[in-house]
C-alpha cells in the first residue's frame, strides 16, 4: 500500500513540476511569452507520450522496478537542473528541459501500473 501511494505521488509531483510549474516558471523567471511556454511544454507532453511508448517495450524486457528507479533517480538529480532551463529564457535550454523532463516522466509512467499492480 505504502509503495502504492509512493509511486502515485511521484509522478503526480513530476508531471506537476514538468507541466503546470515549468510553464509558470518560464513565463515569470525565464520572460518568454503565454504562447511560447504553452508549446514547449505541450511538445514534452507529446515527447513524454512517445517515450512512454518506448520505454514501456523496454520495461517489459528489463523490469519496470528497474525502469522506475532510474526514472525516479533521474527526477531527484535532474530535477533542478531541469528547473534552471526552465528559467533561463534560452529557447533551447527551455526545451531540452521539457526533453529532460519527458524522459524522466515516461522512466515513472511507463512501469507503474504494472508495478502498482503488484502491490
Amino acid at each position: 500500500f505504502c509503495i502504492t501511494i509512493l509511486i502515485a505521488f511521484s509522478i503526480t509531483l513530476n508531471v506537476y513540476i514538468g507541466n503546470i510549474y515549468y510553464k509558470t516558471l518560464a513565463i515569470n523567471a525565464g520572460k518568454l511569452n503565454v504562447l511560447t511556454a504553452s508549446k514547449i511544454v505541450m511538445v514534452g507532453q507529446l515527447l513524454a507520450t512517445i517515450f512512454i511508448l518506448i520505454i514501456g517495450f523496454i520495461s517489459d524486457k528489463f523490469g519496470g522496478k528497474k525502469i522506475c528507479i532510474i526514472g525516479l533517480s533521474g527526477a531527484l538529480f535532474l530535477s533542478p537542473i531541469v528547473i534552471l532551463f526552465g528559467q533561463s529564457g534560452d529557447l533551447n535550454l527551455t526545451y531540452l528541459g521539457q526533453i529532460i523532463y519527458a524522459v524522466i516522466n515516461a522512466l515513472i509512467s511507463a512501469p507503474m501500473m504494472t508495478l502498482v499492480s503488484q502491490y
